[in-house]
């Protein structure tokens, strides 16, 4: 709680996990960041990071209190990061963003019964951090495997399906679907932490240690 009485409080995502077609919608007020007046209970302002959460980007990380110069001023802001990669900064009292977020169309999901919801906020890149990179690629492979293992995935991941960090399920006839970033990467449980004027993460790996008594380890 901040010296105002404000509360920020980040939201998970509504269950289950990676499918919807239980709870069409936006799901509002799950994946956000809500401020509260501490003192009446009041919902001051929220932001929706994700709509209808597929991919299981719940906001996990504890929001950091930060005061940034914007504009030629100091702004007391509160930033979110997101397992998506991305950065999300607000003004505390009022909830502006400070920089840009537009909504953009994303695909469609052909899962029966399940509608995705149409489009996603992404925040302006020249202004808010963009830890992540968008797609996967076979030199992002890593783990502890043979070579041929390595070669057999490296195959499989240059055919496979991606459409960007909301990569939507499909319902049948890819080999493999392939999301970058995943619901481990990059600002995750572990969170992050404010140090002088920047940012300081703490990443949760999506590599994994090899299964001991395994020949197929993580590739």
């Amino acid at each position: 709680m901040t010296q105002r009485g404000i509360v920020y409080v980040p939201t998970g995502s509504a269950t289950y996990d990676f499918y919807g077609a239980d709870r069409l919608g936006q799901d509002l007020f799950a994946n956000c960041l809500i401020a509260i007046d501490a003192r009446t209970g009041k919902r001051l302002w929220h932001f929706q990071t994700v709509h209808h959460d597929l991919w299981d980007y719940d906001n996990v990380s504890a929001p950091q209190l930060v005061t940034v110069r914007h504009n030629g001023q100091r702004v007391d802001a509160v930033a979110l990061a997101g397992k998506t990669g991305f950065l999300y900064v607000f003004n505390r009292v009022t909830g502006e963003p400070l920089w840009p977020i537009e909504e953009r169309p994303v695909p469609k999901s052909d899962v029966v019964g399940e509608q995705a919801w149409p489009t996603q906020p992404f925040p302006d890149q020249t202004g808010a951090v963009r830890a992540s990179r968008r797609s996967p690629s076979t030199t992002s492979i890593r783990g502890w495997c043979t070579p041929e293992q390595y070669a057999a995935m490296k195959a499989r991941v240059a055919k496979a399906r991606n459409e960007g960090p909301v990569h939507t399920a499909r319902a049948g006839g890819h080999d493999l679907d392939a999301g970058q970033p995943g619901w481990v990467e990059f600002w995750n449980q572990r969170g992050e932490s404010t140090e002088g004027s920047g940012l300081r993460r703490q990443r949760e790996s999506g590599r994994h240690p090899p299964s001991r008594g395994r020949e197929d380890s993580h590739c």
